[in-house]
């Protein structure tokens, strides 16, 4: 059968556009979607590497927080923690002008490496004096504060309500911790505390 020189070149045409679409279909498409992919995976490794950067940043950072804050606000003089968490619920019941009727120091303990100083304390006053205590608390800056307990019920007096609550605060363990109760001078300052408390209540 003789083809015309037109036939021809059309059936070349033809073979050549079956030959391009099984090429696209056999090796330009799949190389192109293995390309896509390899585009969005190493897209996804980049993203990942950037957050485990930023979490290794945001780790020192937060370590270098935690050695400075420790440095600063961390005492290694159980005693003088005792003390200095006194004199904060003294300040505070005083500023909120809530009633402090008992403190009570417990043994202190080693925890994570750090001893926890903590005490019971047992205070009444109205809603707002509860408030203003609790945010003075909540909000103190210079002391490693929890409030680990806190109890709240309604006093005698209408109006009135009692708070039992337990603190506590850390300071640094020595070389050798050993676990002591509170201190003469922890004693005397609750002794001078509630002196001062009773003077205000009587004025």
């Amino acid at each position: 059968m003789n083809l015309s020189r037109r036939e021809r070149m059309i059936g070349l045409a033809a073979l050549i556009a079956v030959a391009l679409l099984a090429a696209d279909r056999l090796l330009l498409s799949p190389l192109l979607e293995k390309r896509e992919a390899m585009a969005m995976e190493r897209a996804a490794l980049t993203e990942e590497l950037d957050r485990a950067l930023l979490l290794m940043r945001s780790r020192r950072e937060a370590m270098s927080q935690w050695r400075r804050m420790t440095d600063e606000a961390l005492i290694q003089d159980q005693a003088a923690a005792e003390s200095r968490l006194l004199h904060a619920l003294r300040t505070w019941s005083r500023q909120s002008r809530l009633s402090l009727h008992t403190v009570q120091p417990e043994r202190a303990h080693s925890e994570h490496g750090m001893q926890v100083i903590a005490l019971r304390a047992g205070a009444s006053g109205d809603m707002a004096a509860v408030a203003r205590f609790l945010f003075l608390a909540e909000s103190a800056d210079d002391l490693p504060l929890r409030i680990e307990r806190l109890r709240l019920a309604q006093g005698q007096q209408g109006d009135q309500l009692t708070l039992e609550l337990r603190l506590s605060t850390l300071c640094r363990s020595p070389a050798s911790p050993v676990a002591v109760g509170p201190s003469r001078a922890v004693a005397e300052d609750q002794a001078q505390s509630l002196a001062a408390l009773q003077v205000e209540a009587s004025e």
